[in-house]
């Protein structure tokens, strides 16, 4: 790793000198959870106790269904409509080509582009009175495309739920998700989200759904109302963590991911660091975060961790038990999905569904692959999939703004509300008969695009089909990755192998009818 990609001893050092005193005393009252709400108790009492009597269990999991959230919205007001205007002016100035996936969410999803947390969000700024339209817009667009680049045409517009988008990574993401939060808040109220790497097999569970449940967990923080006002904290545990299993690209990425939602992150607690992360990997991650972050980042070691852990809000009535710092908190990740379930309107799961605990272990990078193969598909089977339901929502979207996404995306009006690729009852007969399990809805798009026109370009027709690759990037197509980190190449084989399959089928049939009339004369 270039050292152009590290935040050196020298780079921190200056930084914090070019602090002024109002930035320091905003940082010391962030790292000691002074003025963040305490969730009920006084600032006075919260800093008076400091033992295991005072750990606020989390509200996460406190069963309200979307149904009911939604019965309980008070009508929307005057103010709140000019807000909502304002916002989709601000909008419609974006540049289409800035705002891709926001045009997408807008055909496929109207009615959840402002809906849930981010109406509440809106409600929010506009009390406090800092709601600002044109930043808003920005953040709305980025949210989007980001969410669009992670989860793929075919789940980013379902809803952000482990029924919805989150269904089929269920079992890989309870076993091998590195980020989970914690069923216990710390002194000041805020939410704590402890990341352990060691937890990740990249080669059981790739990159492109580690980023999916990290999205999903923020999700889940910011829906709490309690978190937006509160902010939260992250443990990260260094053990395990070592060369080989450094990622360079999603640390980049995931530095970036903890600005894509409006959690405010007042700490970051590092534990058992070793040489590694110490001087490499945290480096690296301080390089790509921002200067508020940067400045709240705190490692703890020696004798003493337990100790200054508990100065900045987390006794070891707080802390997870996995760290081996005596802490008591369980984190049991199957009741957290089953919780979740809960909270997401499909109530209890079915007790003698209810899956055990057995593959949450802090040493699960140690089991062997294959074993931990069949473990995730028997955890995924035991985990209770109802059907996602589809509750009413207040749709703010314009007429003009569903014709203006249709037509971006190359449809007409009239087919704007379904947005399918439509195939002939021909076309499903070849794509069906080519392949036994279900495929990719994006490579079948493809297969019949070259169908129709065997002169069109692969690459043309897999990003007409809806695989995103830039082009523009001068590099082979071995290393042209999409969101999913797929090669071009691999995806081009692929549709090659579909097309060589049919191919061979419609010469099979034809033999076979040939084979057929002979006989019959």
């Amino acid at each position: 790793m270039s050292t152009r990609s590290r935040f050196t001893d020298e780079d921190e050092q200056r930084e914090r000198q070019s602090l002024t005193e109002e930035e320091r005393k905003r940082i010391a009252a962030d790292l000691c959870g002074i003025g963040t709400g305490m969730a009920g108790l006084t600032v006075s009492s919260a800093m008076e106790t400091s033992d295991d009597s005072s750990a606020i269990r989390s509200n996460f999991w406190t069963p309200a269904s979307q149904e009911q959230q939604l019965q309980q919205r008070p009508p929307p007001t005057a103010e709140f409509e000019r807000s909502m205007n304002l916002l989709n002016a601000d909008l419609g100035a974006i540049p289409e080509q800035e705002k891709e996936g926001y045009l997408l969410a807008m055909l496929h999803c109207p009615d959840r582009v402002f809906g849930g947390w981010r109406e509440e969000l809106i409600l929010e700024m506009q009390e406090e009175g800092t709601f600002d339209a044109k930043k808003m817009a920005k953040k709305f667009v980025d949210y989007w495309q980001w969410r669009y680049e992670a989860f793929g045409e075919d789940l980013a517009f379902k809803p952000m739920t482990l029924a919805g988008a989150m269904a089929e990574d269920l079992g890989g993401m309870a076993s091998f998700c590195m980020y989970r939060i914690s069923p216990c808040k710390d002194t000041a109220g805020r939410a704590v989200m402890v990341v352990a790497p060691r937890r990740w097999i990249k080669s059981l569970y790739p990159p492109h759904l580690q980023k999916r449940a990290f999205w999903y967990l923020l999700e889940c923080l910011v829906q709490d109302p309690d978190t937006r006002k509160n902010g939260a904290v992250i443990i990260a545990d260094g053990r395990g963590i070592h060369p080989g299993m450094f990622d360079h690209k999603y640390v980049r990425w995931a530095a970036g991911m903890l600005y894509r939602f409006p959690v405010q992150w007042k700490a970051v607690h590092c534990v058992n660091l070793n040489p590694f992360v110490r001087h490499i990997a945290l480096p690296c991650f301080k390089f790509f975060s921002k200067k508020d972050t940067r400045n709240r980042i705190l490692i703890h070691s020696g004798k003493t961790c337990t100790q200054t852990l508990a100065q900045y809000r987390l006794p070891l009535s707080c802390l997870p038990a996995e760290l081996n710092l005596g802490g008591t908190v369980e984190m049991n990740c199957v009741k957290w999905i089953q919780d979740r379930y809960a909270i997401e309107g499909f109530g209890a799961p079915n007790a003698s569904r209810a899956p055990t605990n057995s593959f949450d272990s802090t040493t699960v990078g140690e089991y062997d692959a294959e074993p931990t193969r069949k473990r995730c598909r028997t955890e995924i089977s035991r985990l209770p999939l109802p059907p996602a339901p589809s509750f009413p929502a207040r749709d703010f979207s314009t007429g003009d703004m569903r014709v203006g996404a249709a037509k971006h995306c190359g449809m007409s009006q009239s087919s704007a509300s379904s947005a399918h690729f439509a195939f002939t009852k021909e076309e499903e007969v070849l794509l069906s008969n080519t392949t036994g399990r279900k495929t990719d809805e994006r490579m079948s798009r493809a297969v019949v695009l070259c169908l129709r026109d065997p002169k069109i370009d692969r690459t043309e027709a897999l990003k007409i089909a809806g695989f995103k690759y830039d082009k523009s990037k001068k590099v082979q197509e071995k290393k042209l990755l999409d969101s999913e980190g797929v090669s071009l190449r691999q995806r081009k084989n692929q549709l090659r192998r579909r097309l060589k399959q049919i191919a061979e089928k419609q010469k099979e049939d034809g033999n076979t009818r040939n084979t057929i009339e002979s006989r019959n004369h």
